[in-house]
């Protein structure tokens, strides 16, 4: 591959770069899996990777992206919603990794 995008981040940045070409890029925008544990330093220089963080645009892109989110009413993909009573077994669902879609905390 040429290009990896990851929003995850965590045990799995070493796998990316396992998969990206010599060359490649790795691009990160997000870290839901926390911080990389030991990130193997050897591997990018040896391939000569280009890591690249992001924010994903700029505050004007942020407001562009909700009035389009809003204009052609996307929804999100939902896996399964929870009571904020039930807090731990929605972080137990997401740490499980089985979840297809957002975990959702309903705050009543």
């Amino acid at each position: 591959m040429d290009l990896v995008v990851d929003s995850i981040g965590g045990d799995t940045v070493n796998t990316l770069t396992n998969i990206v070409r010599p060359g490649g890029r790795l691009v990160f925008y997000g870290a839901s899996r926390g911080a990389v544990p030991e990130l193997n330093l050897h591997r990018i220089f040896w391939k000569q990777l280009q890591i690249i963080g992001s924010t994903m645009g700029t505050s004007q892109d942020f407001a562009d992206m909700l009035r389009f989110v809003d204009e052609k009413k996307i929804v999100p993909v939902v896996d399964s919603t929870f009571a904020l009573s039930d807090a731990e077994a929605a972080f137990n669902r997401l740490h499980a990794a089985g979840q297809f879609g957002k975990i959702v905390l309903r705050c009543n």
